[in-house]
């Protein structure tokens, strides 16, 4: 299992730095190599820029494990293209364990879930799937990476 050098911290605080939020954005779809890899959705934009730094951090992690050189401009097609595949996602619905409902969504290459209070959708996080090795499921340094976040909704 290879152990990430706490020299990474500085390459991780310029993601976050480089990415910050625009008037009135609620939601963000994350890019690693140029392939989707997920997006984060909020009722409220000052959810978003609370969370928008940890969401860049998670998302950091896996792109920093790409291989170099994989770097790619975004693909609005792409983009597109997942997003579509999550508003046509099978939809499961659960009680949630305080307040609201669990949704679920599956399709082809995607895994996500939210939750909903008083018919509001409050967060919706969506991820696209791949197979893993080992050595990604722990990045060694305690962050939550993206893949990490992605699990926990698999059904």
């Amino acid at each position: 299992m290879p152990s990430w050098p706490w020299s990474c911290s500085p390459r991780i605080d310029e993601y976050v730095a480089a990415l910050r939020p625009v008037d009135r954005q609620v939601g963000a779809l994350f890019e690693i190599a140029g392939e989707p890899a997920g997006f984060d959705l909020f009722a409220h934009g000052s959810t978003l820029r609370a969370m928008l730094p940890k969401l860049v951090r998670s998302y950091a992690v896996d792109a920093m494990r790409a291989a170099e050189g994989n770097a790619s401009a975004p693909d609005g097609a792409r983009a597109r293209a997942f997003l579509d595949a999550v508003a046509t996602a099978t939809v499961e619905t659960y009680p949630a364990v305080g307040l609201g409902t669990t949704v679920r969504l599956s399709a082809g290459g995607l895994v996500g879930g939210g939750l909903v209070h008083d018919d509001r959708l409050v967060h919706l996080a969506a991820f696209a799937v791949e197979e893993e090795s080992s050595a990604q499921r722990d990045n060694g340094r305690g962050l939550a990476s993206m893949s990490t976040r992605r699990r926990s909704y698999r059904m």
